[in-house]
């Protein structure tokens, strides 16, 4: 395992836990989430792939990049 590798497993058990660092997200019709990646670890769950889900990339004007 590369020393990448064994960060992100560090961050991951630190946050997976913790409810005041974790987000839960009980899906219904319609919702959304934005995040920034540049500040949020994120990943998801299993789902059932006969699912329809939609991604879309936003980018602010004026924002800098990674």
């Amino acid at each position: 395992m590369d020393e990448s590798e064994a960060l992100l497993d560090e961050l991951w058990a630190h946050c997976e836990n913790r409810t005041d660092l974790t987000w839960y997200q009980e899906w219904q019709v319609d919702d959304m989430i934005m995040w920034d990646n540049r500040c949020i670890m994120h990943r998801r769950n299993a789902f059932d792939d006969h699912e329809i889900r939609f991604m879309h990339r936003t980018v602010l004007k004026g924002d800098k990049p990674y």
